[in-house]
Order: C-alpha cells, then structure tokens, then sequence
C-alpha cells in the first residue's frame, strides 16, 4: 500500500470518528431535560381545623407589605389584602429550601396549586386562604397613606371604662304596688301578717348569697348618678322576681339592674306557727334602693 493511499485510509478512519461523535453529541442535546419530581405535603381544599373561623384581616391596614407562615398539609385562615392595594406582589423570604404554596381563593370550589418558588403565577383577588411550606411576603409599590392624627392618639391612648360605684340597700316597700296575695317586709325584719290559723306577726325574707358576687364597681352607668328604688317579690322558694321600677332610670340601666337583682338568694318569708306546728311561707313585696355614685 502506497503511502497516498495510507493517508486517504486514515482521512477517511478520521473523518468518520468526527461524524459519530457529532451526531452523537446532537442526539443527546435534542432529549428534553429530566424532569426532577418534587413531593409536597398539599390538600386540596382541606382547611387546618383552627383556621376555619381565622381572619387575617389586613383590609384597613396602610402598610407596604406583610409577611404569612405557611401552613403545610391544610389552608390556613382567610387573608384579607389591604383595600388600598390595587396591585401587589408576593414572593418566598427566608429559608427557601422545599418552598412551596397553594391558594384557595375566596368563593372558588376549590383550591390551586402546588407552585414552587420559580413558578409563573397570576391571581386575581383580594381574599384568600393559603397552604404551603416556607413564608411569603405579600407586597406593593403604591405609596400607603400614613395613619391620620385621630387614628394614632386613638392606639396611643386607648379609652378606659368610666369606672362608678354602686351601694345597694333596703327602703320602704310601701313605694310598691304588691300583688293581694303579698305582705310588704323588709329582708331581716319582721311584718304584720294574717294568718287564718292565728298567727300575725311574720318573719321578712332572709338574704342568703349572691350569685354574682358583685362587689359594687360597674362600668355601664355611662356617667349616670342618683338614686333608683326597685321594687321586686321574694317568692315562696326564695326566688326574687316581679321585679318593677317605680321611676325607670333607663332600659340600659333597668337591665344591668335585674342582672344583679337575679343573683340574689333567699331563704322565704314565713309566719311562724301559732296553733298549728307548720310554717307558712309567703310571697314578701321588698323594696331595695340602688345609689350611683
């Protein structure tokens, strides 16, 4: 073999390594790429049992952006984007490693996603719940109002309850209109009855303990001062009941009134025995004056 013909054996021994390796190199660069599978702990539609009556509600918020924890395997609580956003953005802070989310917008049947951190997403709303891993921060380039003068001295001095006192003790029950079937007392004292096995004089209904442990401070006389008699019955069982005003200071103040009236307990008025060895309990017209100071 002449050398001429060595060399044009070789060119062609070389070319066709050159070729190969060129169409081999093509065919992979025309493979799609290996997708990489990505397994999250989402639900769909599944909201975390103490979120389903949570509002994070940031409506009336003049902020610039706001940061939400994700919860992973449910939707956490709705959250309510600032009113004065028009538009906004939102992207994973912190620690991006396995971050995720799903949205589930208000009204919709059901829920969207998983996205990851990279992904293309649009929405249109104003509130909705979300699930994911990682935390993200909702943002927005409109220049947020700063609060009003009113608004800041109203977070700066919050307004106390006007405290009042309130002292309580018996007067006249004559002042009261009494059923026939009543005998006007005092709680403690003694009365004129009539009893038609003999007997006369009674014993008043006596005050055992209050229910409501109320220790004379309220907050809802609103600025109210004076005196209000109440007339009530102490019942047979020691109940307090028909109760009545005879000047009325109000509804607001009439029902605080009977809250109090009603935590009241007695033992019941009674005629003692003459002839005959049984008490007999009766219904007592009581009167009691409420002072506000």
């Amino acid at each position: 073999m002449t050398t001429r013909v060595r060399r044009a054996v070789w060119f062609v021994i070389i070319g066709t390594v050159l070729i190969c390796l060129i169409v081999s190199k093509a065919a992979k660069s025309s493979r799609p790429p290996q997708q990489q599978t990505t397994f999250v702990n989402y639900h769909a539609n599944v909201i975390c049992p103490d979120s389903v009556t949570e509002d994070l509600d940031f409506s009336q918020k003049n902020i610039r952006y706001f940061d939400l924890k994700l919860h992973e395997g449910c939707f956490g609580g709705f959250v309510h984007i600032p009113h004065t956003w028009h538009n906004w953005e939102n992207e994973p802070i912190g620690d991006q490693t396995g971050f995720w989310f799903a949205i589930w917008i208000a009204n919709e049947s059901t829920s969207r996603g998983a996205f990851f951190a990279n992904d293309n997403h649009d929405f249109n709303y104003n509130v909705a719940r979300f699930q994911g891993h990682g935390t993200m921060r909702f943002y927005t380039n409109i220049d947020a109002p700063a609060p009003t003068s009113s608004e800041s001295s109203e977070r700066q001095e919050p307004q106390l309850p006007q405290i009042s006192q309130l002292s309580i003790h018996h007067t006249d029950p004559h002042i009261c209109d009494k059923p026939a079937s009543a005998y006007y007392a005092e709680t403690g004292g003694r009365f004129t009855g009539k009893d038609p096995n003999g007997g006369s004089d009674g014993e008043g209904p006596e005050f055992l303990f209050d229910s409501n442990h109320f220790d004379g401070k309220i907050t809802w006389a609103n600025g109210f001062k004076g005196k209000v008699p109440v007339c009530l019955i102490v019942d047979e069982q020691g109940n307090p009941g028909n109760i009545h005003f005879p000047q009325s200071p109000g509804k607001e103040i009439e029902g605080h009134i009977r809250e109090i009236i009603m935590g009241w307990h007695y033992n019941g008025g009674f005629i003692p025995p003459v002839f005959v060895p049984i008490r007999i309990i009766v219904d007592c017209q009581i009167a009691e004056m409420f002072t506000f100071e």
